[in-house]
């Protein structure tokens, strides 16, 4: 039981690391001029400076669609099986 509990919570870390690498690309991503490779970059730079050992086979998909940009991230928990997948969306800066 005790062991299932720290399986859970070491799972929902990793779901909110993926959550915040999303949010980092998706802000990087947004700002002008827009950039699918800065919004990856960000959120991949992310990944390896905090999620390292947390978040297994991570990758990093940016979509750039009319006034959005989707970030998703995916990638595993080491004590848990099964795909952690998180996703952040931000409208693009326009100029006035």
């Amino acid at each position: 039981m005790i062991f299932g509990g720290i399986a859970m919570a070491f799972r929902m870390y990793g779901e909110n690391l993926a959550l915040d690498a999303a949010n980092a690309g998706a802000r990087a991503a947004a700002v002008l001029p827009v950039s699918a490779d800065r919004g990856r970059l960000a959120a991949q730079e992310f990944l390896d400076q905090n999620a390292a050992g947390t978040l297994t086979d991570t990758s990093v998909t940016v979509e750039l669609a009319g006034n959005n940009v989707v970030v998703s991230i995916t990638g595993h928990t080491p004590i848990l099986p099964g795909t952690v997948s998180r996703q952040s969306s931000l409208v693009v800066e326009r100029l006035p």
